[in-house]
């Protein structure tokens, strides 16, 4: 093999890794229309609404009891 091919299957193996995270991060968290929202609500079922947007686009309107993560980094402080 000569290095070219070493750095172009090196590449390819970096680019499949990172498209199979990223198809694994997004189907383990659920995602759920308003009307599905609502139906559960209605059904007496415990539901936190996380905005993940920024404080600018926060201000501009909310969902009331809605829980703003307003960084990367996961933080459970607010589950207490």
């Amino acid at each position: 093999m000569t290095g070219t091919q070493i750095v172009l299957y090196g590449l390819l193996a970096l680019a499949l890794v990172l498209y199979i995270r990223r198809r694994l991060v997004t189907r383990s968290v659920p995602q759920y229309t308003p009307a599905e929202v609502a139906e559960k609500m209605k059904a007496g079922a415990q539901v936190v609404m996380l905005d993940v947007r920024t404080e600018m686009e926060r201000n501009g309107g909310s969902i009331k009891g809605s829980k703003h993560i307003h960084s990367i980094c996961f933080r459970a402080e607010w589950m207490n």
